[in-house]
């Protein structure tokens, strides 16, 4: 299953999640201050794991694995799996990635961005 594949399936649903639950935003509402921001979604968290046989550690802010973990549910896959399958798609496609961590971040938004048209002309 593709890269692009994996993320159109479940991403609306996930902009509801972003939306409600990870960013406590009522659909809808436009956020325009730090007042409700919860900072733990910014704190990093380190996690090893194996990425096409090769140890690896990859560190993401605590939305970014909510993010993983609600795609990964909805796909029938582990977190480690999903960016196992990111990590050999993009290689096939691109070669090899300097930097995984912010690949997964890039990904991530622009597929929220995807699921939002004008999001960023607003």
């Amino acid at each position: 299953m593709s890269d692009d594949a994996v993320w159109d399936g479940v991403i609306m649903d996930a902009m509801d999640l972003v939306k409600n639950e990870v960013l406590g935003l009522g659909v809808g509402e436009n956020f325009t201050t730090l007042d409700d921001f919860d900072m733990a979604l910014a704190r990093p968290y380190a996690r090893s794991m194996r990425l096409n046989g090769k140890p690896t550690c990859l560190r993401l802010e605590h939305i970014y694995w909510q993010l993983l973990r609600y795609v990964a549910l909805h796909t029938g896959r582990s977190e480690s799996v999903l960016l196992a399958d990111l990590d050999r798609e993009v290689q096939m496609r691109f070669g090899q990635v300097k930097n995984f961590s912010s690949l997964v971040r890039v990904v991530s938004v622009a597929q929220v961005i995807k699921a939002c048209p004008g999001l960023l002309s607003r």
